[in-house]
């Protein structure tokens, strides 16, 4: 029976390329390393490290402090910049060029050489990547939104090009423009205990940018010729606050290779499936990294190179479905309790408005709801519109 660790090993990498896996206990050495790196020529580029210490131990997941860089078939060395030091408990080397979570800046490396990922933990010990090569990019034809009758969907169309390799991977990362729950229209002085009226509240619209760190494989070889045809990238409900004015995605594309593809969809099923009896162990599935001065020590992980293209689209509000907002978080306070609903955070929103008191009757009167539900501030956005916005 296969004995497996639990996939919690890379949840410190979720954030990034590779996905949690199950690699078998008894083939674990002490001290295994987990790699994932991520390398964008022309892009941001990012490597992290992790290392295995015993299931049993109190600090069983690890950050080996080590020096990385970027190696080209020119001798070219790209060094890595030092981001973070793992977890809390990994000793750390700030300043002295060692880490484990690396920056790498590929922007001028030429696309036409092949490169390697190379690391050096603070023990001596030597790792290295295949020589990699990054093919050429898919070309955006179109993205294109529609809606059912419950959500947004964001598809895709791409053309692979007559140097397709049929694979291709996919990230992207949204931003929109949204409002808050109630539009405020009075507000509460806590000197002198009175309320007046305001115009043009201020909090009301809000943008908010979020970056999704996951990727979504594709397998085109089937497709219609080299292209991939409104694929559905993503989808969204249409009450989210993304269709409230104006919502933007940028959507990064790059090919990959067979090799690529088999090894990153297999971890992403093996997650998926939670790793039963008749899952293949994905450490049995090798990786393209290894150790320089000790070729038969397992290293888990993959090193992915890339040129990327992106594309950015938007929608408006046409797919929006309204709703009230609930007034179950409404209170109509006796003028003598306004002090206090302030001091634990609420604010007076319009006159006239109706709630259920503590006995369950309707009353009406100044209404007061949760500061959250008013600033949209408080509900992550931000004023400053982005550079990319007209």
């Amino acid at each position: 029976m296969k004995r497996s660790l639990p996939s919690i090993v890379l949840l410190a990498l979720t954030a990034s390329c590779i996905y949690p896996f199950d690699p078998e206990i008894d083939a674990a050495p002490e001290g295994l390393v987990v790699v994932d790196a991520d390398l964008v020529l022309g892009g941001a580029s990012t490597v992290q490290l992790r290392s295995f210490q015993s299931l049993f131990s109190s600090s069983w997941i690890t950050a080996p402090q080590a020096k990385a860089w970027v190696e080209d078939e020119e001798g070219t060395l790209y060094p890595g910049i030092p981001t973070g030091y793992g977890p809390a408990f990994a000793p750390t080397k700030a300043g002295t060029g060692y880490g484990s979570d690396f920056t790498v800046d590929l922007a001028m490396a030429p696309a036409d050489r092949k490169y390697r990922l190379r690391f050096e933990t603070l023990a001596g010990d030597s790792y290295s990547s295949d020589w990699l090569e990054a093919g050429t990019p898919p070309a955006f034809e179109d993205i294109l939104f529609s809606a059912d009758e419950a959500e947004v969907t964001v598809a895709v169309t791409l053309d692979g090009g007559a140097d397709g390799t049929g694979y291709a991977m996919l990230r992207f990362d949204e931003t929109w423009e949204f409002h808050s729950d109630f539009e405020c229209e009075l507000e509460y002085d806590p000197f002198t205990g009175a309320i007046s009226d305001i115009m043009d509240y201020p909090c009301y619209w809000c943008w908010h940018s979020q970056t999704n760190y996951g990727y979504t494989l594709v397998d085109y070889t089937q497709m219609d010729g080299r292209k991939v045809v409104k694929y559905p990238l993503t989808r969204y409900s249409r009450y989210d606050s993304r269709n409230h004015r104006r919502y933007y995605i940028n959507v990064k594309a790059q090919s990959i290779d067979k090799r690529t593809y088999t090894y990153l969809k297999h971890l992403e099923d093996d997650s998926a499936s939670g790793g039963d009896l008749f899952t293949p162990n994905p450490g049995e599935l090798a990786g393209n990294i290894g150790c320089d001065n000790d070729p038969d020590r397992p290293v888990f992980g993959y090193a992915t190179l890339a040129r990327q293209v992106s594309r950015r689209a938007s929608n408006d509000a046409r797919f929006l479905r309204t709703r009230e907002p609930g007034n179950g978080a409404v209170r109509i306070p006796d003028p003598d309790t306004w002090s206090t609903w302030y001091q634990i955070g609420y604010r007076p929103i319009k006159r006239n408005m109706s709630a259920l008191d503590d006995e369950g009757e309707t009353v009406n009167g100044i209404g007061w709801g949760p500061e959250r539900c008013i600033n949209c501030l408080l509900n992550g956005g931000t004023q400053e519109k982005p550079d990319f916005v007209e």
